[in-house]
């Protein structure tokens, strides 16, 4: 069957439309802090090897402090949610539900938490994932206890006074129940300085044990695969089946 000269060019406008979203990589949304611990959150001045790690390993990236709107959501490929400076600053009924039906879609998400200080946030995070927190809370170094592209080449990280995990489905990636993968995926992370360059949290931060080395596999584990960036080329290779 022919295809006229418009539905030709529509088809055409549409591939070039996907492979430059292709090209340009991943979406990221991420949920930021505000308030005095947004140092530690994304473009913070306690947070530029974390940022710097984003920024080479997704196409934009984009920062709210709402996530009220799942239409806008799902435009995004991952979502990374930072703890809130003030553990009253939970998560809203809406804003949990919209996340659980991200999940769903299987997109990946990372979740990060705190210590006993962020009781009740870390578990308006975990109960989107059937966990809970028993106000765990750890300080020192712990090394992985099953092998996972989340764990590779870490032989120990540094937890400064962070929270644990306490039950749950989840999967344990380190003696201490600090980092928990769901699934596959959803990881929930309950030590909000981990990733930071150390200068205000020293012996805690990125340069500490391995620290760093999970932060790039944790960001690289995010940025693969690219659900929203591959609905759009199969939409595209959809159509292109249909109008020949």
């Amino acid at each position: 069957m022919r295809v006229s000269s418009i539905k030709l060019t529509a088809i055409v406008v549409w591939a070039v439309f996907s492979a430059t979203a292709a090209i340009a990589g991943p979406r990221l949304l991420f949920f930021e802090t505000v308030g005095s611990f947004e140092r530690v959150s994304y473009g913070g001045d306690q947070y530029e090897r974390m940022t710097s790690e984003l920024d080479e390993n997704f196409g934009t990236v984009t920062t709210t402090i709402d996530l009220s709107d799942l239409d806008e959501m799902l435009t995004y490929d991952a979502i990374w949610i930072a703890p809130q400076y003030s553990d009253q600053d939970i998560l809203s009924i809406e804003e949990i539900d919209n996340l659980t039906q991200f999940i769903s879609s299987g997109r990946r998400v990372v979740m990060t938490g705190e210590n006993v200080n962020w009781a009740a946030w870390n578990q308006s995070i975990l109960s989107i994932v059937g966990g809970s927190y028993d106000d765990g809370f750890f300080y020192g170094q712990t090394s992985p206890v099953v092998s996972h592209e989340l764990t590779e080449g870490v032989s120990a990280v540094f937890v400064g006074g962070g929270g644990t995990e306490s039950s749950g489905n989840g999967l344990s990636l380190f003696e201490e129940n600090f980092a928990t993968l769901w699934g596959d995926n959803v990881l929930t992370i309950l030590e909000g300085a981990i990733f930071s360059d150390s200068e205000d949290w020293p012996g805690i931060g990125w340069n500490d044990y391995d620290n760093g080395v999970f932060g790039q596999n944790v960001v690289n584990w995010l940025a693969i695969p690219e659900p929203a960036t591959f609905l759009l080329l199969a939409s595209g290779a959809v159509l292109l089946n249909r109008k020949r």
